[in-house]
């Protein structure tokens, strides 16, 4: 992080941040900085071209990398709390109540949930060009990251319980005949591992074909739709936040 942004202020000082952020916090932390140092500034649109199609790219990628992060994270979590719905899986136990179920669906979206806060209270806070710039690329990122991913998988999932279903499920087949064939073989035949191995396989052929596949479609596609709402909801309260400072700076002229 060796580049920044330079401000200039009233006075022919200057102040300057860490603009090319490593991870997403660093990302919001920036933009509050920058949004402290813009405040009550003289803030001339030019001053925008200080950010540099350099630190817009770390941004981007930033905000490209954590959606993605979060769109693996919050497809695994809803998809072991549908098969927790679905008594697949002992999630809280298998005697569950509302509380456990709203719990468990708050883990699962957890990394969305804290995305939307954070980066929703940093937008509150900026307050010029180069911040809104920052927050604009960031969120272009996340968005970029969380919806691509989230339809690529939903595809993949989807595939999964479709067309590739019965493929999985022969192979698995596949895999209990070997597990058989290996079994009547005579100094093989007293190695209680290949039993159990063949219980399991059967149990997993039970698990894939009745539980796992519906439980892909529908939590990949509970995922698409929150990240859809996610990234569209940062836009809009980016947007209005813009419209905002643009009133102001017309009320308020330099």
């Amino acid at each position: 992080m060796g580049e920044d942004v330079v401000v200039m202020d009233n006075s022919t000082g200057r102040d300057s941040i860490s603009a090319l952020p490593e991870t997403y916090l660093e990302a919001l932390s920036a933009i509050q900085e920058q949004a402290f140092i813009e405040a009550g500034l003289e803030d001339p649109d030019y001053y925008s071209e200080s950010f540099t199609l350099k630190h817009r790219l770390y941004f981007f990628k930033t905000g490209l990398f954590t959606g993605l992060e979060d769109c693996l994270l919050t497809l695994a979590g809803m998809v072991l709390y549908i098969l927790g719905k679905m008594q697949a899986v002992p999630v809280f136990g298998y005697s569950r109540n509302l509380f456990d179920f709203a719990l468990a669906f708050a883990i699962a979206t957890f990394p969305y949930i804290a995305t939307l806060v954070l980066t929703i209270r940093t937008l509150a806070r900026v307050s010029g060009t180069i911040s809104k710039k920052m927050a604009f690329w960031l969120v272009c990122g996340f968005a970029e990251g969380s919806v691509l991913t989230s339809i690529l998988l939903f595809t993949l999932c989807y595939a999964v319980a479709s067309d590739w279903k019965s493929q999985i499920y022969n192979h698995i087949l596949y895999l209990e005949e070997v597990m058989s064939s290996l079994k009547e073989i005579p100094f093989l035949k007293k190695i209680s591992f290949l039993t159990e191995l063949e219980l399991f396989l059967k149990k997993v052929e039970l698990f894939f074909w009745y539980n796992l596949t519906p439980a892909l479609v529908r939590g990949s596609w509970d995922e698409l739709k929150m990240s859809v709402f996610v990234s569209g909801f940062l836009m809009f309260t980016l947007l209005v936040r813009s419209l905002w400072l643009r009133k102001r700076k017309q009320l308020i002229p330099y």
